[in-house]
């Protein structure tokens, strides 16, 4: 009996001892669970901390790239100033050719410069306009004083105003610097609510301003040389418009809407310009598109989104651009060279015309289109030199055979590859080419224009490879 009452007090111990163990055991899981979401807290609050660090890192990288091309276009139309100054007293070809070469360098710097900072191209036109016929020009004279021509006095007061032009722009961008020093750079169009303080805004207003100028030749002299940008050249009507019907706000709203993939009601006007190409503005967010008047032809998109990373090669994303421009109707074109920048890969493309029964390149008819590398999403285009030069061309003018081109290239080089082509020549003259890719002697990459119809070496091309790309200078 003792036995049958200690089996009902060593069963109370057990349980006792059992609830002991189970409050021991809920108290250390309890403990565990708070270290785990203490730490599972403290993991994510590292990972917003890592997040928000690279953000900014990457914001302040952003933002020293924009000052510092901004103070770098500075000194470079500063320094442009004085060597057109220079060039008025200049009286032989040595000293000319000189300043010529340095105005040159200088120009093509200042447009890179340009092309750093967060403004779209139709606002900076008018700038690059000036750049490229200052370098043009004093490049002329250099040839004309080669030749053993003497630099008229008309020449010299173009050379001085040119060198006025040149100050009033630097007389701007030092007022916009001034600005910039206190304040960050941020991505806007002027029609936006930002304060016109902020010099994003500054610099497209001032862009706007030399637009407006260069149209009414209020600062600008009215250039006539045998070059690309002379104003005889640029005052002709757009190629691949000419003939086209104009259309109206709503059909261009239409039209871009159609070519950004997004509903006509997301868009809104931003802006109309009647200069070179005239064309409708519209914008989408941070989004901006542009079309033109005549025939809705897509002339920009301009999308400054944060590309976060890379996962599409170059090659595809090259695919990804030849075959958006056959989808907006315009034909079959081939890569002259791409450029990589913040996770966009830059494309340069040039129609191929095959209406003569044979494959032939237009190099005046560029588009660049940018795609962006995590997506494929096309967030940059300009398609000014293709609406400009675009037109039906006579491709029968060939007065030699490609083989008859072949011998006049240099022994140091061999040839891989021939193309027909046509290519700009000074004046703007289009000329019919045998394109030929060689090797040279290093083992670089030489492109040589041998004209077709006289057998004249027309250009010859490097190609540069860098880590961001490639091209030909």
């Amino acid at each position: 009996m003792q036995g049958l009452t200690a089996e009902p007090h060593g069963g109370q111990w057990f349980n006792e001892k059992r609830l002991k163990c189970m409050k021991n055991i809920s108290r250390r899981a309890a403990i565990r669970i708070i270290s785990f979401a203490a730490a599972f807290v403290i993991a994510l609050s590292g990972a917003a901390y890592y997040g928000y660090v690279v953000a900014q890192n990457y914001k302040t990288e952003l933002e020293y790239g924009y000052h510092r091309a901004l103070n770098d276009l500075a000194d470079y139309i500063s320094n442009i100033r004085l060597l057109l100054q220079k060039g008025t007293y200049a009286t032989t070809s040595t000293a000319l050719t000189q300043i010529a070469a340095e105005l040159y360098s200088g120009t093509a710097s200042a447009k890179c410069c340009v092309a750093q900072l967060p403004v779209s191209d139709e606002y900076m036109s008018g700038l690059n306009k000036f750049l490229s016929q200052a370098g043009e020009f004093s490049l002329e004279l250099a040839k004309k004083t080669l030749r053993g021509a003497e630099i008229s006095e008309d020449e010299k007061n173009t050379l001085a105003t040119l060198s006025q032009t040149a100050e009033e722009i630097s007389a701007q961008i030092e007022a916009i610097q001034f600005t910039a020093a206190d304040k960050n750079f941020r991505s806007s169009d002027v029609a936006s609510d930002i304060s016109a303080g902020e010099p994003t805004v500054l610099l497209q207003q001032m862009g706007e301003s030399i637009e407006r100028e260069s149209e009414e030749d209020a600062i600008f002299p009215v250039l006539v040389y045998d070059g690309y940008y002379s104003d005889h050249v640029q005052g002709q009507e757009p190629k691949a418009t000419e003939g086209m019907a104009e259309i109206t706000e709503e059909e261009a709203r239409n039209a871009a809407a159609a070519f950004l993939n997004i509903d006509a009601s997301q868009l809104t006007l931003s802006n109309t310009n009647d200069g070179e190409i005239p064309y409708y503005g519209f914008e989408s967010g941070d989004a901006s598109v542009s079309v033109t008047k005549k025939g809705g032809l897509l002339l920009y998109i301009t999308n400054p989104r944060r590309v976060e990373s890379e996962d599409i090669s170059y090659d595809e994303a090259m695919d990804i651009a030849r075959v958006y421009l056959q989808n907006i109707g315009l034909g079959n074109f081939t890569v002259n060279y791409y450029l990589v920048s913040e996770g966009v890969l830059t494309v340069a493309m040039s129609y191929v015309d095959s209406s003569g029964g044979q494959e032939v390149i237009c190099y005046p008819d560029l588009i660049n289109v940018g795609v962006a590398l995590d997506n494929g999403e096309v967030v940059n285009y300009n398609a000014s030199e293709y609406i400009l030069s675009h037109q039906t061309r006579d491709m029968s003018a060939a007065a030699y055979t490609e083989e008859e081109a072949r011998q006049v290239l240099s022994s140091n080089l061999t040839s891989q590859q021939a193309n027909l082509c046509v290519i700009s020549v000074p004046g703007y003259i289009e000329a019919l080419c045998y394109e030929f890719m060689c090797t040279g002697t290093d083992g670089e990459t030489v492109q040589v224009f041998i004209n077709a119809s006289n057998l004249e070496e027309e250009k010859i091309l490097l190609r540069v490879e860098t880590a961001g790309g490639n091209f030909y200078r």
